[in-house]
C-alpha cells in the first residue's frame, strides 16, 4: 500500500512540473512577443521621425547545411530532396551596450575554468567562430526554396529552423544535373528570405539507393578538439586553426575510392 501512495505522489509531483514548465514556456513566449513588439513600434516611429535605417544595425541572414536527395522507395522516377536551414538575425548595435563578444567568453571562462588556466586562453578569439552564439533566431519567417524549377515555401521555427522536402521527377533532376555540369554527384539550389536576400545550398545526390554509408563523428575522430579537457576544448575551439586526426583523411579517402556508391554522414 505504502509503495502505491509513493508511486502516486511521484506521479503528482511529475505532472505539477510539466505544468509548471509549460507555464514559464508560454510566459516567456508571451513576454518575448511583447517585448518585440514594443521595439518594432519604437524603430517605425523612429524611422519615420528622425529617418534613422536600423538595417544598418540589424541584418538578417541565413545558412543553408549541405543536404542529401535520394530516389523514393516506392518510386524510381521521384527523388526527395531534403532542405535545412537557419535564420538569423546579427545586431551589429550590440557594441553600443559595451557587450562585445570577447568579454562575453572572458566571462564564461571564468565559470568553467581555474584561474591558473585562463592564462592558458592568450590567443587571438576568432570572431566568425563565436557569432553563431550570439545571435537572434528568426522564427516565422517565411524562406522561398528553388530546386531547379521547382519552388516552395518554408516557414522557420522558434529556433530560426526551417525543414522541408521537395518531390523533384527523375527527369527533373537530371535536367538540372545538365544545366549544373557540378562533379562528385552535386546539385545546388536558392533560398530567397523575406526581405530579398539570398543564400545558395548545395545537395549530393545518393545514388544508387544501396550502398555503403559511413557515419562519423567529428570532434576528436577527424577534427582534434580535445573534449575531455575544457581548456584546450575552448582554445580548440575558438581560438587555434582547425587541426586533423592524423591518418583519417586518408583512410576516408580509401574507404571512398575503394568501395562503389560509399556516402559518408558526419554528426556533431
Amino acid at each position: 500500500m505504502a509503495s502505491y501512495s509513493l508511486l502516486f505522489i511521484v506521479l503528482c509531483c511529475y505532472c505539477c512540473a510539466i505544468q509548471i514548465d509549460g507555464r514559464k514556456r508560454f510566459h516567456d513566449i508571451r513576454e518575448r512577443r511583447f517585448w518585440q513588439a514594443v521595439v518594432d513600434k519604437l524603430k517605425n516611429k523612429t524611422v519615420n521621425k528622425f529617418h534613422i535605417d536600423f538595417r544598418r544595425f540589424e541584418q538578417e541572414d541565413m545558412v543553408l547545411y549541405p543536404d542529401i536527395a535520394f530516389e523514393s522507395l516506392k518510386n524510381d522516377s521521384t527523388w526527395n530532396v531534403v532542405i535545412h536551414g537557419w535564420r538569423y538575425e546579427s545586431n551589429h548595435g550590440r557594441s553600443w551596450l559595451g557587450i562585445t563578444l570577447t568579454r562575453w567568453v572572458e566571462r564564461i571562462a571564468k565559470h568553467l575554468l581555474d584561474p591558473d588556466a585562463i592564462v592558458y586562453l592568450n590567443g587571438s578569439l576568432n570572431r566568425d567562430r563565436l557569432k553563431p552564439f550570439f545571435v537572434d533566431d528568426e522564427s516565422n519567417d517565411v524562406i522561398e526554396i528553388k530546386v531547379g524549377t521547382m519552388t516552395q515555401s518554408l516557414r522557420t521555427d522558434v529556433n530560426g529552423q526551417f525543414y522541408g522536402e521537395l518531390l523533384l521527377t527523375n527527369n527533373q533532376i537530371q535536367t538540372i544535373r545538365q544545366q549544373q555540369q557540378l562533379k562528385d554527384n552535386i546539385i545546388t539550389y536558392e533560398a530567397t528570405g523575406d526581405n530579398q536576400d539570398r543564400a545558395q545550398g548545395v545537395i549530393r545526390l545518393i545514388e544508387p539507393r544501396q550502398g555503403i554509408s559511413v557515419i562519423s563523428d567529428v570532434d576528436d575522430t577527424i577534427k582534434i578538439s580535445e573534449v575531455l579537457d575544457k581548456v584546450r576544448l575552448i582554445a580548440n575551439t575558438f581560438i587555434y586553426p582547425f587541426k586533423p586526426v592524423p591518418g583519417m583523411a586518408d583512410l576516408y579517402r580509401q574507404w571512398y575510392t575503394s568501395n562503389a556508391n560509399c556516402t559518408f554522414h558526419y554528426l556533431s
